[in-house]
């Protein structure tokens, strides 16, 4: 049965709320810790943050050279279909969230950040690397199918067909994995998911 208190309301009368509501965190409360703590450090770390900042943003900068670099050397010796076509598809497919997201990583110990921010950062950074490991290995496995099956044949509408099957399975398959990944970072229990869905 539900119980109900009763409250002297501070502008007079009484005041009624029911027991359930005081069993339900107080997100609020958590949210205007976290911004206090949030200003705290922003306050007291203001130099060091934007150094970080500024520190991420060129090691940005550095991988996309790096990027650009590669795949200027990579194109240059095959077409899309060769090996080095495969490799310069793979590292075209290098996200610049995922650079951001590496740079942040590597800064954020010099920026002293609270724990909260830490974790965030460290929990974005698993889910980016799951996802872009996973990105890299779509399109390598399915460069390497392609490369096979149309590299020494004329491509006709079945092979066509049967290779966008193959696409299809091949991002299920890695993308599953990924999120496996990423939900057992969670303190989800990936192996008892797969056992339960019978894989």
């Amino acid at each position: 049965m539900t119980g109900t208190k009763a409250s002297v309301s501070p502008f007079g009368g009484i005041r009624r709320h029911s027991a359930e509501a005081e069993d339900v965190p107080d997100s609020l409360q958590y949210f205007e810790n976290l911004y206090r703590e949030l200003a705290t450090w922003i306050a007291a770390h203001f130099l060091n943050i934007v150094i970080s900042v500024v520190v991420a943003a060129l090691i940005v900068a550095v991988l996309l050279g790096i990027k650009a670099v590669l795949l200027r050397v990579v194109t240059k010796l095959g077409d899309r279909l060769s090996w080095p076509g495969v490799f310069a598809t793979v590292i075209r497919r290098t996200r610049l969230w995922f650079m951001v997201v590496v740079a942040a990583r590597m800064v954020q110990g010099y920026a002293s950040p609270p724990q909260a921010v830490a974790q965030t950062i460290a929990f974005v950074f698993v889910i980016a690397t799951a996802l872009q490991v996973a990105i890299w290995v779509r399109t390598f496995i399915i460069g390497v199918i392609e490369h096979r099956a149309m590299g020494a044949h004329r491509p006709d509408s079945d092979m066509a067909s049967a290779l966008g099957i193959v696409r299809l399975l091949i991002s299920v398959a890695v993308f599953a994995v990924a999120a496996i990944v990423v939900l057992d970072n969670l303190g989800v229990n990936g192996t008892g998911l797969i056992a339960g869905l019978g894989l």
